[in-house]
């Protein structure tokens, strides 16, 4: 199965790896899952990583950083979506991760954006969970 985690969740997959973000990346390793990413959305997750206010605050080493970028490019799917979509009015940018999401047949988009993409819930049957969902339906294998 095939998934879009947001970027949002991805940053606090590593300031909290025991939290609900970095344990879903935990269970990416076990899972019968595969994390879809485009260039793009690797290039912003990079960016939003390098944020002063970030690295201060989580006190995440540049090591540390590069490391999990590093995993996460290696065990993704790299998928160029080709379709621009208009399905997030209010934030243009969540249209990417539904865009990537469309072109890389992905199941679920994982996302803590409650103001904008877990309102929409589905699209083009892809279900749209937050990160505490998608571990509870990977739980009782309804994922």
């Amino acid at each position: 199965m095939r998934v879009v985690i947001d970027t949002n969740v991805l940053v606090r997959a590593l300031i909290t790896r025991k939290g609900t973000p970095g344990q879903l990346l935990e269970k990416m390793k076990t899972e019968d899952f595969f994390l879809v990413l485009s260039e793009e959305v690797f290039a912003e997750l990079t960016r939003v990583l390098d944020y002063p206010h970030l690295c201060n605050r989580y006190r995440y080493t540049d090591e540390q950083k590069n490391r999990f970028l590093l995993s996460l490019r290696y065990v993704a799917i790299w998928v160029n979506a080709q379709e621009t979509l208009r399905v997030v009015t209010e934030d243009e940018s969540d249209n990417r991760f539904v865009e990537l999401a469309v072109a890389g047949q992905a199941r679920y988009l994982v996302t803590g954006d409650q103001k904008h993409l877990l309102r929409l819930r589905h699209y083009k049957g892809i279900g749209i969970v937050s990160p505490a969902e998608f571990l509870a339906m990977l739980a009782t294998s309804q994922a």
